[in-house]
């Protein structure tokens, strides 16, 4: 969870978008948030709530995370202040509503007040809340009739599980539907029927409604979903070999993505040269690291693999986050126990690992003391340890959020949060003294004694500009 934490605090909408629906399989397969991790938790995703207000994925998704890991003192005002905010957006809306099911027993007397489609509240509801608590007056849905939003909640229930019988039809099974929904004109829906099919254990292959031999003329998100199904099951995806192969060298990256993360459980003889190769090839450090995953998972199967990540976790520091990150996918293998025994060495070996994370820059840049309020004097080659890229992240985490709640210029705004996010994208000596360079231009007299500037001076400290 602390490594997912980092992911949603890095202010990448994408990886945080990932984090979030990570954290929420995680609890649908029955795992659970330590309570020592469980505020801070809370904390970061609420937040997301306030801060990503540009990017409506990540807000779903932020409720979605806080039904099933929320505590109502902590989360409950940032729901209802998300929900009247965007009462425009029905998947928002809908997770909100569904978030307040799941966390007060005032649910229905708090959504009074508020005027919404009886349909979506009811299958909005049902995620949380058993059916026969409720009143279904207003299911079955009419599939010709229904609107994309309302047939996505209902796919979304379909994979969680929870629909009831005959949801989508009185007198067709919901499997049958789901089915003809893949035909949906409407490329989400398509692709939450894909979805449907990968989270409910009783559906199949079989079950979808999109020809994969059609696969590449589908949008980037429906072929993710495609693949990532396919490549879930070994027999699937060994009888399928061909679109391993071609969702492996797909152009886009969130179908690829779709792929790795699909074949984390998979293994068959004959996949190790097409997973090497991959990884070689893979310019996508994300997907890398999910072809990591996969290699992890599957080491008992493959010497290969257990080679190469062994190689890996050994070169990355002592307890860092990509370390953690390596002993998760290990668990319950193995690999555990050699990746713990390695950390233990390390921390109590006497002596630090040469690694490749570091970030250097050297050559044109004069050294000397720099200060966020003065001049840029020498600082030749600087090195960045992965504790201080870590805390440097955290920070400039803390900015971006203080940067979208505050008044300054718009323009001014943007080009800081740009420079914000490159530096913590990636954390070098270049792009924060970018970062800090452009805090410095925006005035003493406009930010001197505001967040924005003291938070500015941690962060030129952390980097060793002062």
């Amino acid at each position: 969870m602390g490594y997912l934490k980092s992911q949603i605090e890095t202010g990448d909408p994408v990886r945080t978008k990932r984090a979030l629906q990570e954290i929420c399989k995680h609890y649908r397969s029955g795992f659970c948030c330590p309570p020592a991790l469980l505020t801070g938790l809370e904390q970061s995703v609420v937040g997301l709530l306030y801060t990503q207000r540009g990017d409506e994925k990540v807000r779903r998704w932020a409720l979605n995370t806080l039904a099933r890991l929320g505590r109502e003192q902590n989360c409950l005002e940032a729901i209802l202040h998300t929900l009247k905010n965007y009462e425009s957006e029905p998947q928002t809306s809908a997770a909100a509503i569904a978030a307040i099911f799941r966390l007060s027993r005032r649910a229905a007397l708090l959504l009074q007040r508020l005027s919404f489609d009886e349909q979506m509240v009811t299958l909005a509801a049902l995620q949380h809340v058993d059916a026969q608590k409720l009143d279904l007056s207003a299911l079955p849905l009419d599939t010709e009739k229904a609107s994309p939003d309302l047939l996505k909640l209902a796919l979304v229930l379909v994979g969680l599980d929870r629909a009831p019988p005959n949801m989508l039809h009185p007198r067709h099974e919901n499997a049958a539907l789901v089915k003809a929904l893949g035909g949906h004109h409407d490329n989400v829906v398509a692709q939450y029927t894909v979805w449907a099919i990968t989270e409910n254990p009783s559906l199949t292959l079989n079950d979808i409604g999109i020809d994969i031999q059609l696969v590449e003329q589908q949008p980037d998100n429906v072929r993710g979903w495609i693949f990532r199904l396919i490549a879930m099951s070994p027999e699937d995806a060994e009888r399928n070999f061909e679109y391993i192969e071609l969702g492996c060298r797909d152009p886009s990256e969130e179908a690829r993505m779709g792929l790795a993360i699909g074949l984390k459980e998979t293994y068959f003889d004959g996949l190790e040269a097409l997973i090497l190769d991959w990884f070689l090839n893979e310019g996508d450090g994300e997907i890398r690291q999910r072809l990591i995953d996969h290699m992890i998972r599957q080491a008992s199967e493959c010497p290969n693999y257990e080679q190469i990540v062994t190689e890996i976790y050994e070169k990355e520091p002592a307890s860092s986050a990509f370390r953690n990150r390596m002993e998760a996918a290990a668990a319950g293998t193995p690999l555990y126990s050699k990746f713990r025994r390695a950390e233990v060495a390390d921390l109590f070996g006497g002596g630090a690992r040469v690694t490749n994370n570091t970030y250097n820059i050297s050559g044109g840049v004069q050294g000397g003391a720099v200060s966020i309020g003065g001049d840029a004097k020498n600082f030749g080659s600087i090195k960045f340890e992965e504790k201080t890229i870590l805390q440097i992240q955290t920070e400039l985490s803390k900015l971006e959020r203080v940067l979208h709640e505050s008044q300054i210029d718009e323009e001014q705004k943007k080009e800081l949060l740009e420079a914000v996010r490159d530096a913590k994208a990636e954390p070098s000596a270049g792009k924060v003294w970018s970062l800090i360079s452009k805090i410095r231009k925006a005035g003493e007299v406009i930010l001197a004694g505001t967040t924005i500037w003291e938070i500015g001076a941690v962060v030129a400290k952390l980097a060793g500009f002062n």
